[in-house]
């Protein structure tokens, strides 16, 4: 392949935003619904994002440690979950866009990526969030 490589490689502008940096998350303008996430991984660790909805009428703690509890050996994003949603691993500087559709209400944000240091899940180390979904 030959050309010129100066193009602009800036990602085109989404309403939502999900950035990632060691260890934790911060969102905006994820609606109920389709949404078009810019994915941004503004720490230097490699991270993703798996969105779990948390049940209705539990807490944010008391549905965190449920999830965790199911997936405690887990070291890789759990494919088992029917309702997960989930972006790819990106590089620290990294940034993509994915489609991910959410339900109306509370759902938790994990990174099941292996920390370089130790080798556990980020999660483990304290990668975790609460986004809520449209009126809560």
């Amino acid at each position: 392949v030959t050309g010129d490589d100066a193009g602009d490689r800036s990602l085109a502008a989404t309403p939502a935003t999900i950035t990632a940096k060691e260890y934790g998350f911060r969102t905006s303008g994820i609606v109920p619904g389709r949404n078009r996430i810019a994915f941004r991984n503004t720490g230097s660790e490699f991270h993703q994002v798996v969105a779990f909805p948390i049940p209705r009428g539990r807490s944010f703690a008391a549905g965190r440690q449920a999830i965790l509890d199911a997936h405690a050996e887990t070291a890789w994003v759990p494919v088992d979950v029917p309702h997960e949603r989930a972006t790819t691993a990106i590089e620290g500087g990294g940034e993509l866009v994915a489609e991910l559709t959410f339900a109306r209400g509370r759902h938790l944000l994990l990174c099941f990526v292996s920390d370089r240091a130790g080798g556990a899940a980020q999660w483990t180390l304290g990668m975790s969030a609460q986004l809520k979904v449209g009126a809560p």
